[in-house]
């Protein structure tokens, strides 16, 4: 990982990165903001610095033949039976902007101390929703007062959806285990250890098998 000094646009990246478990717990309007904001923040940097090397990755590759055979199938239903509507082609097309985060995200967390900003963040806001898990598990509502619609699930922020147990799955043990790969001393080994026990009991509590 390469070490330099951070500048406004490293700064903005990392305030994007940093609250993307935000928007994702938001929905899914916020969600598709940020994806267009990094896609559009990694093009134009693309662009200026003249660096196209992942566009010969092997892997961008692949998932660019089947970003392609995803819109072609879309537009081949459409005609065979235009009753569909449009909607298949349109997702089929915006489906791009997930293919663009694998070259997106190297690229632009290229340095260890935005890498770090970023996650010492979502190690706050895990620690959050944990404490929120914990909260409606024994009150019957979270921090903010939202109940679950079935009573039986913890949503915690998330509310209406049954996918805390997910989220904390997906941020939870990435952001420990990222924290792990620094020489820490026993104290920080100590909390980060517990952190991630309580991630794994929190998912438990949540009720989600999948996860």
């Amino acid at each position: 990982m390469i070490s330099k000094k951070l500048d406004i646009k490293d700064n903005f990246i990392i305030i994007l990165f940093a609250t993307l478990p935000i928007a994702i717990i938001i929905g899914n309007f916020f969600i598709n903001f940020y994806l267009l904001c990094i896609f559009l923040i990694f093009i134009f940097n693309a662009l200026k610095t003249k660096s196209f090397n992942w566009l010969k990755n092997k892997n961008f590759i692949i998932l660019s033949i089947f970003y392609l055979y995803i819109c072609l199938n879309s537009f081949f239903n459409y005609f065979i039976n235009p009753s569909f509507g449009y909607d298949g082609i349109l997702r089929s097309l915006f489906f791009l902007k997930f293919i663009i985060l694998f070259p997106a995200i190297p690229f632009l967390l290229d340095k260890k101390e935005i890498l770090e900003k970023i996650f010492k963040f979502w190690l706050f806001l895990i620690v959050i929703i944990i404490i929120d898990i914990f909260f409606e598990k024994y009150t019957g509502s979270n921090l903010l007062g939202f109940k679950s619609l079935d009573g039986t699930r913890i949503t915690s922020f998330f509310y209406d959806e049954n996918v805390v147990g997910a989220f904390l799955f997906g941020f939870g043990f990435i952001t420990t285990i990222f924290f792990f790969q620094n020489k820490l001393t026993e104290k920080y080994k100590i909390i980060l250890n517990s952190i991630l026990v309580l991630v794994f009991f929190s998912i438990l509590l949540t009720g989600e098998r999948s996860a």
